[in-house]
């Protein structure tokens, strides 16, 4: 649905068949939902009309009487009653274009055998006629040229009565100056109607374009309104995360600072408070790093390069920097596998890897291993880092990937974690055309699966 189908209203067709496949169904609906009420409302009319027959038509009421009940107040009382019937709403839109067309042939039945020798009171229940002809007319919600046809087959109902009134003992007929000036009247109603029903459709399909375009319009802003929340959301929670994780480790520095400034240590002492302020502010520096990351490479800012890059050296500069920190906690670390080219940016590459196996180290048991494995599948290459640490629960997978995840699992040598890590590997392997995935069998470990295109 676009702005193109408010222009083509006037043609009273869409072009594209969905799109006018939904308006006719629109259509059907509203005919079900006026269908009852409509009904009603001509029951009671047309008993109502039925208290005028003995004064309009004293010689003949009775016949007029019995002709207004069985062809429309009958008709009419069980097509209300099968408004209740779920099998019968696909007739809805067939019984009000057939009923207005056999109200106004059932009147001009009335009136064919009325008043046999005035035909100005004929001509009074003609009019009678076209007020109901008119008001069918406007409540049912067909197409321009249904009401056409409709207008025309009820307008033909007067020549018939004049017709009838030649026959004979039907009275005298009806004078030819009457015919004259009632036939152009109805030429008139019927080209009245032609035109407001060509308005109506029109209408009708423009009210229908513009609905579906402000109903997309509002899902937009709600979409809007979504993101703007989450973003909100996003920003509380790196406030929270600002104030409780940076609070530690600037307080460390603050204080062993101070220390430093006010009293003197021996050089021993002095080593170890330096190596302590170097420990948070490393800290400090991680967490800022990773929150400017995320950010950027979220909001599309990281400037990503594709050319062809060698996934396995790429591995083992990542082991070489993770040696010295896994050395910490007694963890053997080791590559294997064989050459793959895959085509991304080698500095993105290298940050993805990067985060997978420091990720491994971070929880992985004193005295394991970790292996990171490098091979060609499918058209795509593969670093696979596997280690021997508790795995991800079920409960945890969920929001693996997602900013901020605080995970069950602790690091185990009380390394700091940001929650962002994974989420910067997912959010730049992605933007490569690679995905990310996860293999965790309970209690045997963790192994990360990173595909990247050759």
């Amino acid at each position: 649905m676009s702005e193109r189908d408010l222009e083509e209203v006037w043609r009273l067709r869409f072009r594209d068949p969905l799109v006018e496949a939904a308006f006719r169904e629109e259509q059907r609906t509203a005919s079900g939902r006026i269908l009852r009420p409509a009904l009603a409302v001509a029951f009671v009319t047309i008993l109502a009309f039925g208290l005028l027959d003995p004064i309009a038509f004293p010689e003949t009421w009775p016949l007029v009487l019995a002709i207004r009940v069985c062809a429309l107040a009958l008709p009419i009382a069980v097509l209300y009653l099968l408004t209740y019937v779920s099998r019968f709403t696909a007739w809805t839109r067939p019984v009000l274009e057939v009923g207005g067309v056999a109200a106004g042939w059932s009147i001009a039945a009335m009136i064919a055998i009325g008043q046999l020798h005035e035909p100005g009171t004929s001509l009074y229940f003609v009019g009678l006629s076209f007020p109901m002809a008119s008001s069918a007319i406007g409540l049912l919600p067909s197409g321009f040229a249904a009401s056409v046809v409709r207008a025309g087959l009820i307008v033909l109902s007067f020549p018939a009565v004049a017709f009838v009134r030649k026959l004979p003992d039907y009275g005298p007929p009806l004078p030819a100056d009457v015919v004259v000036i009632s036939l152009g009247t109805l030429v008139l109603l019927w080209f009245f109607f032609t035109v407001a029903g060509y308005f109506r459709e029109a209408y009708q399909r423009r009210t229908f374009v513009t609905m579906r375009l402000l109903e997309a319009a509002s899902e937009k802003v709600r979409s809007v309104a979504s993101e703007l929340k989450r973003l909100n959301e996003e920003k509380s929670t790196f406030l929270g995360i600002a104030a409780h994780d940076l609070r530690n480790p600037l307080g460390v520095v603050l204080g062993y600072a101070e220390m430093l400034r006010d009293e003197e240590f021996s050089r021993k002492e002095t080593a170890d408070m330096s190596a302590k302020i170097v420990t948070a502010a490393e800290r400090v520096r991680d967490l800022v790093a990773g929150l400017i990351e995320a950010s950027a490479a979220e909001a599309g800012r990281v400037s990503l390069e594709k050319r062809p890059c060698d996934l396995l050296s790429i591995a083992r500069r990542v082991v070489e920097t993770q040696v010295a920190g896994a050395a910490k906690k007694e963890i053997g670390i080791r590559v294997d596998g064989t050459t793959v080219f895959v085509t991304g940016d080698p500095g993105a590459i290298q940050q993805v890897v990067e985060n997978v196996v420091s990720n491994a180290i971070k929880f992985s048991p004193w005295n394991s291993t970790v292996v990171v494995t490098v091979r060609s599948e499918s058209g795509a290459g593969v670093v696979e880092v596997e280690d021997e640490g508790p795995g991800v629960s079920e409960a945890d997978r969920a929001r693996l990937f997602a900013k901020f995840a605080r995970l069950s699992a602790r690091p185990t040598g009380g390394e700091s974690s940001t929650g962002l890590g994974l989420s910067i590997v997912k959010t730049l392997t992605e933007a490569m055309g690679g995905d990310v995935s996860l293999e965790s069998p309970p209690g045997r470990g963790a192994r990360f699966r990173v595909r990247l295109p050759v």
